[in-house]
């Protein structure tokens, strides 16, 4: 006896509120599930559409290496079927494929099937997933440092989730967008309170990694300020949750803590996240944290290659990481002032001003 393909498709509802809270376990299993039922269900083309959507987004979620260099292959399917999506897979398509764009740091194509999604989302009568859409928007303009316009979208998509309390993960990520921005406004003050309201929400919610991310957050907003010492034992507790975890982020965090011991001139520190960080982004397949972390060790003592330097911006460049560079450009044109090398100073802070030309004509995020 064949499956009903609306009892399929309810299932496949449950997978979607799965994946978008981004219970890893709990997705595999739900797709093992429902893929034994698909084998049994009666014929319907929409439902098998839905269900490539959703592996599609889930693959973008998915932290295993192996699973998520498949995505090229899940994405190729799509795009040979899109012109059969119509409705809510329509907008599904859309907004999968700006988060696509986004995780590879396409930011201004993620832009252009994100508004494509929000024009779709507007027609369908899903408040949730217009948030989620509004939160998507928000990401993207916090990463291009269109400050106004991220916080604007935060909080329209905390507006709906507010008024949900089954989307607490939500609100909590849409309040570090906005701390997020604020601390690019240099209200230090303001971000890490609204850094500690989104930590109430974390134990509430008894989430180790959001108390990780959260906590690495706070870390950072202490290390923009040179307070270096506050900023350790945030970024050291977020370290020790997300190694606990296998989660990726300890890569990012221990770029983290070795940036604050370069600051402070502390190189046996430095070098030991540094060997750490190296070895953990690598097991990932992180090239961003490796670049980062080959730059930044480069202005410990004794280091300062050129050919290591150039090559690492370079990378960045390629990863469309143009925010990074503008501020590490800073960086060496400062550590080259101080040790006496006033050309390599100023090529520097030539590039420092060459990038942030780029990004105020809007060109940065071209690929």
């Amino acid at each position: 006896m064949k499956i009903s393909s609306i009892d399929v498709a309810e299932k496949l509802n449950e997978w979607y509120k799965v994946i978008q809270n981004y219970d890893l376990e709990k997705s595999h299993s739900l797709q093992n599930e429902i893929k034994n039922l698909l084998q049994h269900m009666e014929e319907d083309q929409n439902v098998l559409l839905y269900y490539s959507l959703l592996d599609f987004r889930a693959r973008l979620n998915d932290q295993n290496v192996e699973r998520h260099e498949n995505i090229t292959d899940a994405l190729q399917k799509l795009e040979n079927r899109k012109d059969h999506l119509t409705g809510i897979l329509s907008y599904y398509y859309s907004f999968f494929k700006g988060m696509y764009e986004f995780k590879n740091h396409n930011y201004s194509s993620a832009i252009s099937y994100y508004k494509v999604a929000e024009e779709k989302v507007n027609q369908l009568n899903d408040e949730i997933e217009k948030a989620t859409c509004f939160y998507k928007l928000s990401q993207v303009y916090y990463r291009m440092q269109y400050t106004g316009l991220s916080i604007a979208y935060a909080k329209m998509a905390l507006k709906i989730y507010n008024k949900h309390p089954d989307y607490s993960r939500q609100v909590f990520f849409s309040e570090l967008i906005v701390a997020g921005n604020l601390l690019d406004q240099y209200q230090f003050d303001e971000a890490i309170s609204t850094f500690v309201k989104a930590s109430k929400l974390s134990i509430i919610a008894k989430d180790r990694r959001l108390d990780a991310i959260v906590s690495l957050n706070i870390g950072i907003g202490y290390n923009l300020q040179s307070l270096y010492q506050e900023a350790e034992p945030y970024i050291k507790k977020a370290y020790s949750l997300f190694q606990a975890l296998n989660d990726r982020y300890v890569s990012k965090t221990l770029f983290n803590l070795m940036e604050s011991y370069v600051k402070r001139g502390l190189r046996d520190k430095a070098e030991s996240a540094y060997k750490e960080g190296i070895k953990q982004a690598s097991q990932w397949n992180d090239t961003e944290f490796i670049a980062k972390l080959n730059l930044i060790r480069e202005l410990l003592p004794g280091f300062g290659d050129k050919l290591v330097i150039d090559h690492e911006f370079s990378t960045l460049k390629e990863l469309n990481l143009y925010p990074d560079i503008e501020d590490y450009s800073v960086d060496f044109a400062r550590h080259f002032q101080k040790v006496g090398d006033t050309e390599r100073a100023v090529k520097y802070y030539e590039l420092n001003l060459s990038i942030r030309k780029m990004m105020k004509e809007g060109k940065k995020y071209e690929t």
